[in-house]
């Protein structure tokens, strides 16, 4: 410790401070190292393996323990703390441990029922779609998610079902939908065709 005296109006006022130069420890380092100055610690660089356990999800934070920096004066090592940011999917949607995606059918299909196979992040699985089935209506397709984390099991996969229109007709598909129409006693406007 350092005592400082200061005179006031009111007298002498003592106080005690670390000293500046062993910082409270009663040792003084004469010969100081090039790395540290003193302190006992350098800084470096160094990699660290990992493990990312399944079911880990955007946002969250690993702790790694001892990993971290090293304590002053001779301390302990801290943790490691790593923020995980996960890549998004063009063809998956995730929320929480179920995930989702869409599947494009035609309109035969929804209309006469159809076993289909669809992309999941386990392969391929196939479900089945029942005649008459409406546009935008989700399937389940149980077990098939992601892990959950810290727990056993998995989500499920939730398929929408979306109808496709073709856009370029052939003749014999027009036809086919014009003696559709015609039995649902549908009547089809001819388009007008434009100037151009």
């Amino acid at each position: 410790m350092v005592e400082t005296v200061q005179q006031t109006i009111l007298g002498a006022m003592r106080s005690q401070v670390a000293c500046p130069n062993c910082g409270g420890e009663g040792k003084e380092i004469k010969h100081k190292c090039s790395s540290c100055n003193g302190a006992g610690i350098a800084r470096k660089k160094s990699k660290v393996s990992i493990n990312i356990p399944a079911g880990v999800e955007d946002g969250m934070q690993l702790r790694i323990p001892g990993k971290g920096d090293a304590g002053p004066k001779g301390g302990g090592y801290g943790d490691l703390y790593i923020h995980v940011s996960v890549k998004a999917s063009e063809q998956f949607t995730r929320k929480g441990a179920d995930i989702y995606s869409e599947y494009s059918a035609h309109v035969s299909e929804l209309a006469l029922g159809n076993e289909v196979s669809i992309p999941t992040i386990h392969g391929k699985k196939s479900f089945k779609i029942p005649a008459g089935t409406q546009s935008h209506t989700t399937f389940r397709i149980a077990k098939a998610g992601a892990q959950r984390l810290n727990a056993s099991g998995t989500g499920d996969h939730y398929v929408k079902v979306v109808v496709s229109i073709p856009e370029d007709l052939n003749s014999v598909e027009k036809e086919n939908f014009e003696k559709l129409a015609q039995v649902r006693d549908i009547k089809i406007k001819a388009q007008k065709k434009g100037f151009f």
